[in-house]
Parts: C-alpha cells; structure tokens; sequence
C-alpha cells in the first residue's frame, strides 16, 4: 500500500517542520516574556483557539476528513465509516469546544472528595474524557476488526494515529491537570514554567499526531488514483 513517491516522504517532513516552527516560536515567544524582553502574542500561542498553530491543526482536521470521506466513497466498509465518523467528531470538537463547555459545566456539579483538589475544568474533563474513552475505544476496536483487505494498513494505521492524538490530547491533559493541582503551592516562576511545558507536550504532540494522520490519508488517496 505504502508506495511512497518522494513528493509524499517529503509532503510528511513539510508537515512536521511547520508543527515544530509552531513548537519553537510558542517556546522563544515564553522565553521572551519571561525575560520581559516582549508580551505574550495570542496568535503564537499552542493552545489559542484562534491562534496559528490552532487555525493550521483545523486545517489538517478538515483535509482529514473530507480525504477519509472520498476514500469511503471509493472502498466502502463499516471500518471507514468509523473512523470518517470520529475524524468529524474530532474536527467539531476542537473547532466548537464541545468537551471543554460540557467539562466546565460538569465540574461545578461533581463533589468527589478524592477529587476535590482538581480545578473543577479539571474534575469536569475526567468525567467527559472517560465517557468519549468508553465509546471511543469500542469504536476503534471494531474499525480494526472488521476492516476489509484493501484497507487494513491504512486503517491500522490510523488508528494507530487516532490512539496517539488521544495520549497526547486526552492523557496528557488530565496528567497536566492533576500535576497542576499537586504544584499548587510551589513559586508562580515554577508554575509558568510548568504549565508551559506541559502545554508543548500536550498541544505540540498532538500536531505532530495529527500531521501522521493527514499524511496517511494523503497516501491512501494517492494510491488509489494509481492503482
């Protein structure tokens, strides 16, 4: 399947040498500051919503989808309706916010005394994570199960790619959110520091997973022209 032409290997390299500009300016950008040498710019910033490096994540989402759309057209199958299916979830997500609004509305009602030390965004997003992980997980599992010959390397693949957006944009954030809770009472120049590593972790890990997947779906779009 993996017949990759130079122009695709260097397509992948493209991609991931604009995620890490991203990476580099968030971090010089934060070094700057820290120094007071400049102010923070919105549009620098890894985890702004109308922030470049969000506005070049939406895209990749968006080329995503609709390239998962066009190979369903073209190979069928339950396996691609799936992962077409949370692809779109993943697009909507991040564009509209839907798990942060129904996470910051959820944690003000959850009182779990083993939880009371999370920030209530926090406590709100373990409960939403763990609903999106328990539907997710079986859908991922019957994509690859039930995937036909012509696509289960792409589909492997991708999710493959999927599981690792989930590490970087679920586990590390709640890992981030739970840190931030125990670092509570140590130096404001710690915290910052903290959180902005964290947030390089969490947000440029995920680019990069997301740059893979758009990349595989590029391929598989361009294989099946030729063949």
């Amino acid at each position: 399947m993996f017949r990759q032409d130079g122009f695709l290997r260097d397509l992948l390299i493209v991609f991931v040498f604009t995620d890490l500009f991203f990476i580099v300016l968030y971090t010089i950008f934060g070094v700057l500051k820290a120094l007071g040498l400049a102010p923070e710019i919105p549009s620098f910033q890894l985890n702004a919503e109308t922030g470049l490096a969000s506005i070049w994540n939406y895209g990749k989402l968006m080329v995503s989808t609709a390239a998962l759309v066009l190979i369903w057209k073209r190979e069928r199958g339950v396996s691609l309706i799936i992962m077409t299916g949370l692809f779109l979830f993943l697009l909507l997500d991040d564009y509209y916010e839907i798990h942060d609004h129904v996470a910051r509305a959820l944690g003000e009602q959850i009182s779990i005394t083993a939880l009371h030390s999370l920030h209530p965004q926090n406590r709100g997003e373990l409960f939403v994570y763990s609903v999106i992980l328990a539907i997710a997980a079986p859908l991922l599992w019957l994509a690859v199960r039930r995937v036909t010959p012509p696509s289960r390397a792409f589909v492997g693949a991708l999710a493959a790619g999927v599981i690792m957006i989930g590490l970087f944009g679920v586990a590390v954030d709640v890992l981030h959110g739970a840190l931030d809770a125990m670092l509570g009472g140590v130096s404001d120049v710690i915290g910052k520091i903290f959180n902005r590593l964290m947030t390089i972790l969490e947000d440029g890990g995920e680019m990069i997973a997301m740059s893979v997947c758009v990349w595989l779906c590029i391929i598989r779009l361009w294989e099946r022209r030729r063949e």
